[in-house]
């Protein structure tokens, strides 16, 4: 029988198939990604203004955070099915509107 805490971790990538993909791959759930990702795009916007513009290291510290787990993602995406699927290009437009959210608080000094 294997110890207690063993029977508690999950297998490596069990939340991306839980709770990730339904969402990702049915085109019902599609609107609940979205509004998720206005949600990490609200949350992300500052934090970029904060690390490029301010260079707060804190934000900076997030940043990289953030960049490291999108290529970490990226990269599980493309190990599992090869290539860059539904999950990358979702990421992409988030970091795509992220930046554009960003670049709009600064030109209206919004923050």
């Amino acid at each position: 029988m294997p110890p207690p805490e063993a029977q508690d971790r999950q297998p490596p990538g069990t939340f991306v198939k839980h709770w990730v993909l339904p969402f990702v791959e049915d085109p019902l759930l599609w609107p609940v990604l979205l509004v998720v990702i206005g949600h990490v795009v609200a949350l992300v916007a500052p934090v970029l203004l904060l690390a490029v513009r301010d260079r707060r290291i804190p934000a900076m510290g997030a940043l990289a955070l953030l960049v490291g787990l999108s290529v970490s993602i990226v990269n599980g995406d493309v190990r599992r099915r090869g290539r860059p699927a539904m999950p990358s290009a979702f990421l992409l437009v988030t970091w795509l509107l992220s930046g554009a959210a960003a670049v709009a608080a600064h030109r209206y000094d919004l923050f």
